[in-house]
């Protein structure tokens, strides 16, 4: 791993817990509201927007750009999508408040196929954008 490669790793997991919190104070509101239906959807989709806003910020922040290729760092960023998905459902499975809400407690087959759908959808938006942003980046480097 590279140095840019890593301390982008280290810069995501400092912010892991904050994203988290997003997602359990996103959970509570909605429930403080009774917008218990498509509760798992809208908020892991708020959180995964959270953290690509995130990447996103931290790139422009310079890190992870210097001498690291787009596949390195969205292969590592895969991995983060998926335990953010995965911390998503394993918080809804716990959470006593959603157990009287079937499909948002355990979600059915059909309803995460369709949510892991959006999270992909968005995920792959933000890979293009970022492999333009870098071919840019890179591009300019070359020129100057």
């Amino acid at each position: 791993m590279t140095n840019s490669l890593k301390y982008l790793t280290d810069a995501l997991q400092n912010e892991m817990p904050a994203l988290k919190r997003g997602y359990q104070r996103g959970i509570n509101v909605d429930l403080s509201r009774h917008l218990v239906d498509g509760i798992l959807e809208r908020q892991l989709l708020a959180l995964v927007d959270d953290w690509l806003g995130v990447c996103s910020r931290l790139l422009d922040e310079g890190m992870g750009l210097g001498g690291d290729n787009p596949e390195a760092l969205t292969a590592r960023l895969a991995g983060v999508k998926d335990e953010l998905v995965a911390y998503a459902l394993q918080f809804n499975r716990s959470s006593c408040a959603l157990s009287n809400f079937g499909e948002e407690h355990r979600p059915g087959r059909p309803y995460l196929e369709r949510i892991l759908i959006q999270v992909e959808n968005r995920w792959q938006q933000w890979c293009a954008g970022h492999r333009t942003r870098m071919g840019a980046v890179l591009l300019a480097d070359a020129l100057s």
